[in-house]
């Protein structure tokens, strides 16, 4: 019988790498640090990181002259509303509304009789 394959998530030094690597792709001059932050905020995922890494680009060229520093990189990422856990306003409101839904579910059980 075949086994079944598990693709694992990425490293925090994977993902620096491929983000640095994007840079290069894009002319950026992006720092160290900046590519960590960026990477940090991607949930473990290289097109999250890609496109935030773009979403930063954008942003350091119309405010920073182009130049990815890390206060940089966090003023954008604050701008997009994307927290440290790497979380946009989409996913918390996912959250907030599954929480909010699990919640009704157990206050209904507890409410209906047992067979």
């Amino acid at each position: 019988m075949p086994r079944a394959e598990h693709l694992g998530f990425y490293s925090l030094e994977e993902l620096t790498q491929i983000v640095r690597r994007s840079a290069g792709k894009l002319s950026m001059q992006l720092q160290e640090d900046a590519a960590s932050e960026i990477a940090r905020r991607s949930r473990d995922t290289p097109r999250i990181a890609n496109h935030r890494l773009r979403w930063v680009r954008d942003y350091a060229d119309a405010r920073a002259g182009g130049n990815v520093t890390l206060e940089v990189a966090r003023a954008a990422l604050a701008m997009a509303s994307i927290d440290a856990l790497g979380l946009d306003k989409q996913d918390r409101s996912y959250l907030e509304q599954s929480s909010a839904s699990s919640a009704a579910v157990r206050r209904a059980s507890k409410r209906s009789p047992t067979r």
